[in-house]
């Protein structure tokens, strides 16, 4: 039985034997922000499979312990094993997890048969996060206030709330990673931006269209939310097109 409080270890769904949805989380976040998209798609029939992220906890000084090499490599573990499970394996990441996802579709021997990507961060909107190793000299933490969520889905927001600024440069360095491969992301993907993100620059989204091999390119616009699309007001609506756009990879396939 899944414990809500506990949703940030990590969890699996029940559904499909043939087809998974693989969460991927953000940065200095948890699989338990991922839950609601989860719920709804498992309610749906697929199988669902969200790791945490090494370093990833309640706790900040976790991830102090880690960079992005333990973070891709941490994922790449967990995909491996449900790409060897699943016939089928979609994987579905919101900001890191959706730089962490084009990776997969770049690196992996066994691709995705899909990617959903939730403002995959590519481009770092604000410069100052390519200058953490310098700025955390002067600013040691990053931190904020909670907020308060539509749905009830404060309650699936379980990490802490900040970040040592240090940790923005292993952030950078993914993305970095990620955008220098781009042209081998080939599998069919559904990307979502909303133009009111405050932490994505719409620059990397431009960049994933342009350069990606990718055949199947479909380009999801959102005009009134903010970063975190998973739990703000639109969420519903993007759920209903992430399942249509899953839904339409059986018809066409």
């Amino acid at each position: 039985m899944i414990k809500i409080d506990e949703l940030w270890k990590g969890y699996r769904l029940e559904g499909s034997k043939d087809e998974c949805v693989f969460l991927i989380h953000g940065f200095s976040g948890t699989a338990a922000e991922l839950y609601p998209v989860g719920k709804y798609l498992s309610l749906r029939e697929y199988s669902i499979v969200a790791p945490q992220i090494v370093g990833h906890t309640r706790f900040m000084e976790d991830l102090k312990k880690t960079d992005y090499k333990d973070w891709l490599e941490s994922v790449q573990e967990e995909y491996r094993k449900i790409r060897a499970e699943f016939p089928k394996v979609y994987v579905l990441g919101i900001s890191m997890g959706g730089t962490l996802a084009c990776i997969l579709e770049e690196t992996e021997k066994d691709k995705p048969d899909a990617l959903v990507l939730y403002e995959p961060c590519l481009v770092i909107k604000n410069p100052l996060a390519y200058l953490a190793g310098f700025l955390s000299l002067f600013v040691k933490k990053i931190s904020w206030e909670p907020m308060k969520l539509p749905y009830d889905n404060s309650q699936y927001i379980q990490n802490p709330r900040g970040y040592y600024t240090i940790e923005l440069e292993s952030l950078a360095k993914l993305a970095k990673l990620a955008m220098k491969n781009i042209k081998e992301v080939k599998c069919p993907f559904q990307c979502y931006y909303s133009l009111k993100d405050e932490l994505i620059s719409y620059r990397g989204i431009k960049a994933l269209f342009k350069k990606s091999s990718s055949k199947d390119k479909n380009l999801y616009l959102l005009s009134d939310s903010k970063h975190m699309i998973n739990v703000l007001d639109d969420s519903p609506k993007v759920f209903l097109n992430t399942y249509r756009y899953l839904q339409s990879l059986k018809i066409e396939k």
